[in-house]
């Protein structure tokens, strides 16, 4: 599998971490999974070793369908997608504007270039929640 999940039920929190290149399919597929099995309130899509993109507009619009198809199911909820890749962050961006258009779902979507800036917009405190890094803690960023 291209992604490893991390899921922090205390934090009510997925996170879908790329470990290589990764496509839409594969995207779709963990999209899915998500909703059906794993649901939260806040997703982090950790795109920071996901490769070079294989990504077109086409293929966000793919991506937002299946937002639709299932968005029901999370009626609330915050999405971050983090990533350092100019190219990630600009077909993120791209996701992020096309679901403020394109659905009429309560979801937030936000891109981010770093976790804290994504943790802070959650507004989960790590040391709270998790405990000290290094100190047992399980959350692994």
């Amino acid at each position: 599998m291209k992604f490893r999940v991390h899921q922090y039920k205390d934090l009510d929190l997925t996170i879908h971490e790329a470990t290589e290149e990764i496509n839409t399919q594969e995207i779709i597929s963990l999209l899915k999974d998500f909703y059906q099995n794993r649901l939260t309130t806040y997703l982090i899509w950790d795109l920071n070793k996901g490769g070079n993109p294989e990504l077109s507009p086409n293929d966000i619009m793919k991506i937002i369908g299946i937002s639709i198809e299932y968005g029901s199911l999370r009626k609330t909820g915050k999405t971050a997608i983090v990533t350092d890749n100019d190219l990630y962050f600009g077909l993120s961006r791209m996701y992020e504007t096309y679901n403020e258009i394109e659905t009429d779902l309560s979801l937030q979507v936000q891109v981010f270039r770093n976790f804290k800036q994504a943790l802070s917009w959650f507004g989960i405190n790590i040391k709270d929640a998790a405990g000290e890094p290094g100190a047992g803690s399980t959350f692994p960023y």
